[in-house]
C-alpha cells in the first residue's frame, strides 16, 4: 500500500469524525464534543506525521509534532470530560509536565541519541500514565453517572491503552525485522485508529446525551413537584388530592377501611395579613404546615387546600379517631407562639367517608362542618353527622 494512499485514508477517516463532532457541537448544549473533535484532529495529524516525516535542516520535525499531537489528543479527551463534570475548567499543571516530558524524551531519543525503542517506550509510558490519571479522575464521579457511561469510558480507555501499547510493540518488532509485512502494519494501524476514534466519538455522544437526559429528568422532577406540591409550604396541593383520592377511596371501600376528611382554616387570618403584611402571613403558613407534618401519622396525608385552609386525609381513622387528631392539632396551634403575631387559632370541620357516596358530597359536608365551626365561635372542631348534620365533636377515643 502506497504511503500517499494511507495518508489520504487517515485524513479522510479522522477528518470525517472531526467535522462531524464539530458540527454536532454547534447544535448541542454540552461542551464535550468540541474538545473531543480537536483530539481527533490531533490524533490524525500525529499518525500522518509518523507516516510521512517532515525534514527541516536535516532534522525530522515530524516526530516532534507527531509525539506532541499524540499526547495532546489524550489531554483534550481528558479536558473535554472535565468540562462535563465541572462548571469551570483550568488547565492542570500536571498536563504541562506530561507535554514537556514527552517532548524532552522525543528530542533526546530522536536527535541526540536516536533510539526508536526507547522513544516508543517513553511515549507509550506517558500515554498510559495519562489514561490512568484520567480513569482515576473519572472514578470520583462513578457514583453519580449512569452505568452505560461508566462502561463506555472503561471500554474506550482500555481499548486506547491496548492500541498504543500494541502499536509500540509492532513498531519495535518492525524496526528489528521480526515483522516485515508493511501492508499488514499499515492496515492494522489504520483499522485500530478508526475504531479508536469511533469509540471516543460514541463516548462523547453518550456523555453529552446522559447529561441532557439528567437535566431533563431533574426538570421533570421539578415540574412534577410544582404540579403536586404547594411552593410555599411544600405540602401536597389540591391537584395531588384529586389524583390520589379515587384510588384511596377504592382501596378503602374494598378493605372496609374508614377514612376521615379534616379541613382547618386559620381564624381571622385576613386581619393578620392586613396588619402585619403578606410576608409575615406566609411565615405563619409555613410554620403551621410544619406543625401539621409533625403531628399526623405517617399514613395520613396533609394538603394545602388554598389560602389559609389545610386538609388532612386521615386514612384508617373513623370519626372518633379523626376527632382526637383534630383536637390535638387545634390545641397545638392554639398553644404555639407564632413569630411576631403571637397566638392564633384555627377552626376544624370533619366528615367520614362511611356516611356518604360521591366524593363531591364529602367535600360539601366537610366544608359545611368547617363553616359551622366558624359560625359558632371559631377555635373549635365540628363534625358532620348524617342524622343531626352537625355536632360539636368530642374526643371519644385515642387516635
Amino acid at each position: 500500500m502506497e504511503k500517499q494512499t494511507i495518508i489520504i485514508a487517515y485524513l479522510t477517516g479522522g477528518g470525517a469524525l472531526f467535522l462531524t463532532s464539530m458540527l454536532l457541537s454547534f447544535y448541542r448544549v454540552g461542551r464535550v464534543l468540541r474538545p473531543y473533535a480537536y483530539s481527533f484532529a490531533y490524533l490524525t495529524l500525529s499518525v500522518v506525521f509518523s507516516v510521512s516525516p517532515i525534514i527541516y535542516k536535516d532534522l525530522d520535525t515530524g516526530i516532534f509534532l507527531g509525539d506532541l499531537f499524540l499526547v495532546l489528543s489524550v489531554v483534550l479527551i481528558y479536558c473535554g470530560t472535565i468540562s462535563y463534570f465541572e462548571i469551570t475548567f483550568s488547565w492542570p499543571k500536571r498536563f504541562w509536565i506530561y507535554t514537556v516530558f514527552s517532548l524532552a524524551s522525543t528530542f533526546y531519543y530522536g536527535v541526540i541519541q536516536y533510539n526508536t525503542y526507547a522513544r516508543g517506550v517513553f511515549l507509550v509510558g506517558i500515554t498510559v500514565i495519562l489514561f490512568i490519571d484520567f480513569y482515576k479522575y473519572l472514578r470520583t464521579f462513578f457514583n453519580e453517572i449512569p452505568v452505560v457511561m461508566k462502561n463506555a469510558f472503561r471500554v474506550s480507555i482500555l481499548f486506547s491503552l491496548t492500541f498504543y501499547v500494541a502499536k509500540a510493540i509492532l513498531l519495535m518488532a518492525f524496526d528489528s525485522g521480526i515483522v516485515t509485512n508493511t501492508n499488514f502494519m499499515m492496515v492494522f494501524a489504520f483499522l485500530v485508529f478508526m475504531f479508536n476514534l469511533i469509540l471516543w466519538f460514541s463516548t462523547g455522544i453518550i456523555l453529552e446525551d446522559s447529561g441532557q437526559i439528567h437535566e431533563m429528568a431533574e426538570k421533570n422532577r421539578q415540574l412534577k413537584s410544582m404540579a403536586e406540591r404547594d411552593p410555599l409550604t411544600g405540602l401536597y396541593n389540591r391537584n395531588k388530592l384529586e389524583q390520589r383520592l379515587p384510588n384511596i377511596l377504592a382501596i378503602a371501600e374494598r378493605l372496609k377501611t374508614p377514612i376521615s376528611f379534616i379541613i382547618l382554616d386559620l381564624d381571622h387570618f385576613k386581619t393578620v395579613n392586613d396588619r402585619y403584611g403578606h410576608a409575615v402571613g406566609d411565615r405563619i403558613l409555613i410554620h403551621l404546615a410544619n406543625i401539621l407534618r409533625r403531628n399526623v401519622r405517617e399514613s395520613d396525608m396533609v394538603f394545602r387546600w388554598g389560602g389559609e385552609e389545610f386538609l388532612v386525609l386521615a386514612i384508617g381513622a373513623p370519626m372518633s379517631g379523626a376527632t382526637v387528631l383534630a383536637e390535638h392539632l387545634r390545641t397545638m396551634i392554639e398553644s404555639e407562639n407564632f413569630d411576631i403575631v403571637g397566638h392564633i387559632t384555627a377552626s376544624f370541620g370533619i366528615a367520614e367517608t362511611s356516611y356518604m357516596g360521591p366524593k363531591d358530597n364529602w367535600f360539601e359536608r366537610v366544608d359545611a362542618a368547617l363553616y359551622k365551626a366558624k359560625e359558632t365561635g371559631r377555635n373549635r372542631v365540628v363534625c358532620w353527622d348524617e342524622t343531626v348534620q352537625f355536632q360539636h365533636c368530642e374526643a371519644l377515643s385515642d387516635y
